[in-house]
């Protein structure tokens, strides 16, 4: 079992999406367990969660001159089978 925090890098460069300056604040964690065949080296199973959470600043253009922030929350599990 493999435990991983996860967050933003850089933080504070915005970064264009559709045309929208936008700038991430997310952090959480992800846990991964993951069998593996020692034979074929394949994955028979895995089983993955992650959970982050954080917020998404809008930088102010002339759609939104004040800018505005996303509150986000993504949560996720993973089934992997060779079956």
């Amino acid at each position: 079992m493999a435990f991983q925090k996860i967050e933003t890098a850089n933080k504070d460069a915005y970064r264009e999406t559709n045309g929208i300056p936008l700038k991430y604040d997310i952090k959480g964690t992800m846990v991964s367990d993951i069998k593996i065949n020692k034979e074929s080296g394949w994955i028979q199973e895995a089983q993955i969660t992650q959970e982050t959470s954080g917020n998404v600043q809008v930088k102010g253009t002339q759609k939104t001159p004040e800018g505005m922030t996303i509150p986000m929350t993504m949560n996720s599990k993973t089934r992997i089978t060779s079956k």
